[in-house]
């Protein structure tokens, strides 16, 4: 007997009789203990929401916050009533991840409001590591890579503007120039 031969009589034949335990095909589902729009209660951490709602998976915000995906952030997934992760590349680079963590502050300036480190430093975190979001400016602004630190060279605190942050370099000449301009000449 040929393999198609087996599939049809397997087809034509009667389906098997009822099973303890099992559901009969005219028997309604069991309702679900809650209501599928009303999730139990828990308290949703800011940080997790946020990751989720960028599309990252669970595994990538619980490697970011050095939590569980299982426990934690799966948890969080489904009181928000997101789907799962997409998986496939994301094409962020280090200039969007800038992009999509300030905020205007008013007269030019530039609120961070992602990652700090544990001082307090704004902080961008890609898969080469972390830097701050002082040095991304910088990068953006000069097209070059920054000597020493970078801060904010004006009076706004923390500003990442990329027109207002300065390397060390820069803040030497205009130093001098201010000791220069402000001197009494002899």
């Amino acid at each position: 007997m040929s393999a198609l031969e087996r599939a049809r009589r397997l087809l034509d034949a009667p389906p098997p009789p009822h099973m303890p335990g099992q559901l009969a095909v005219d028997e309604p589902p069991t309702p679900p203990r809650h209501h599928p729009e009303r999730r139990p209660h828990m308290n949703i951490r800011a940080d997790i929401a946020h990751l989720l709602r960028e599309g990252l998976s669970d595994r990538e915000i619980a490697a970011r916050l050095h939590t569980c995906a299982k426990t934690t952030v799966a948890p969080t997934r489904r009181a928000l009533g997101l789907p799962a992760a997409r998986s496939g590349p994301k094409p962020l680079s280090v200039e969007e991840l800038f992009h999509a963590r300030t905020e205007q502050a008013g007269d030019g300036h530039l609120r961070w409001t992602g990652w700090r480190n544990n001082r307090g430093v704004p902080g961008v975190r890609t898969h080469d590591g972390t830097t701050t979001a002082y040095r991304v400016a910088f990068r953006i602004r000069w097209g070059r890579e920054p000597e020493g630190n970078v801060r904010p060279g004006c009076d706004y605190p923390e500003c990442v503007a990329p027109e207002h942050v300065e390397d060390r370099p820069m803040r030497e000449r205009y130093r001098a120039l201010l000791d220069a301009v402000l001197s009494p000449t002899p």
